[in-house]
């Protein structure tokens, strides 16, 4: 599939969330291969990110390199920053087939059960791409 480098870099914190909810197995695997494939290319998006901070930005009082807005380099920056994000890059990753119930146990008397599966909005419309909801 083809998306943005916006969309990989926005998606980075809900995969991470993701990443924490307890799933049927089937899924709990396309969760793992995605961040695998999405962390690859975070790691080419954060190489140009950092070039672009090393040159148009100053050192900060913990000795690191930073951007502020008030760097009369900020809107240059910027501006390469989102040409960089707007690229088109081809992931290949199977679609995570969310579940819409997944097995569960009762807190009271530990049966086994069926429970919805909740995630929040923002999980899900970061990653819109890359999940169906069955």
């Amino acid at each position: 599939m083809e998306i943005t480098n916006r969309e990989i870099f926005e998606s980075r914190n809900a995969i991470q969330e993701l990443l924490r909810y307890k799933l049927p197995i089937k899924p709990s695997m396309q969760v793992a291969k995605l961040s695998r494939k999405v962390n690859e290319l975070l790691k080419d998006i954060d190489v140009v990110r950092k070039g672009l901070i090393e040159k148009y930005g100053e050192k900060n009082e913990k000795g690191g390199m930073e951007v502020k807005q008030t760097n009369e380099h900020y809107p240059v920056f910027m501006s390469e920053f989102n040409e960089l994000l707007s690229l088109n890059v081809q992931i290949t990753v199977e679609k995570v087939r969310m579940p819409e119930m997944i097995p569960s146990t009762c807190d009271f008397c530990h049966h086994n059960m069926d429970k919805k599966l909740e995630i929040e909005p923002w999980i899900l419309a970061a990653l819109e791409k890359f999940i169906d909801v069955a």
